[in-house]
């Protein structure tokens, strides 16, 4: 038998990790990092600190696109755990981003009738 989840108060389960106002702090922080960079690049005696500067700027804005990926399916796991949705919803969203060959995208029809899944442009409802 499956083991009941306990709702809990809806939203924010995960603090919003699906959306980028969740990680906001996260996705400019290679701005501030491009502006350490810059002003170690001026000093002399930093270039090794400049060039790992950069290397750290690299790395997370390969991880903000791999966040932006996965936003879908952190935003079906924090619904299904806050109670908005059931896990068969959950499910599906975190198939879609696994057998999705591009970009997955989850968005509310305009017409009200559900939630549709993206992939490259195409819909799936």
């Amino acid at each position: 038998m499956p083991q009941q989840r306990e709702a809990v108060v809806s939203g924010g389960s995960y603090d919003y990790m699906g959306s980028r106002a969740g990680w906001c702090d996260f996705i400019h922080l290679p701005d501030t990092l491009t502006r350490m960079r810059d002003r170690l690049q001026e000093l002399p005696y930093a270039a090794k600190a400049a060039a790992d500067t950069q290397t750290v700027i690299d790395h997370l804005n390969a991880a903000i696109d791999q966040a932006a990926k996965l936003g879908p399916a952190w935003h079906a796991i924090e619904w299904w755990t806050s109670g908005d949705w059931g896990e068969d919803q959950a499910k599906l969203v975190v198939e879609h981003y696994a057998t999705c060959p591009c970009d997955p995208g989850l968005r509310w029809d305009a017409d009200g009738n559900g939630w549709l899944l993206t992939c490259q442009g195409e819909e799936k409802s």
